[in-house]
């Protein structure tokens, strides 16, 4: 990592520093890509300022005049990378292949059950 990256991960702080990635300096001005709108309006309209500050003081040799945002697609490093979860659908299929058998049975149990019209309090037909 480099000392540029590491001294935005420290100004930005958690969890932000995982939501941002440091691009490049062109002409005094660097470049960071934010994973959604709202934390890009958090950080140039809140927290600039204090941002620029702590960058200028902690990255001696670089010259930061601006900070640009955009909103676009954050990478993870390949250390922090998690497979994807598989399908929902896989994942329900024996719950579905159970409540089957449950269904079933107790369908077996109904056919038990007395099914004639005969009143049960012993009165007369």
């Amino acid at each position: 990592m480099s000392e540029l990256e590491e001294a935005w991960n420290t100004a930005v702080g958690e969890p932000h520093c995982h939501q941002t990635r440091v691009g490049k300096v062109r002409r005094g001005i660097l470049n960071v890509m934010v994973a959604h709108p709202t934390l890009l309006e958090e950080l140039a309209a809140f927290r600039k300022p204090a941002l620029l500050q702590a960058l200028r003081a902690g990255v001696a040799g670089t010259t930061i005049h601006d900070i640009q945002f955009r909103v676009g697609p954050i990478e993870e490093p390949e250390a922090t990378k998690v497979e994807p979860l598989p399908p929902l659908s896989s994942a329900l299929s024996p719950l579905k292949q159970s409540k089957a058998r449950l269904g079933a049975a107790s369908k077996g149990q109904r056919s038990g059950r007395r099914t004639d019209n005969h009143d049960r309090t012993g009165g007369e037909d």
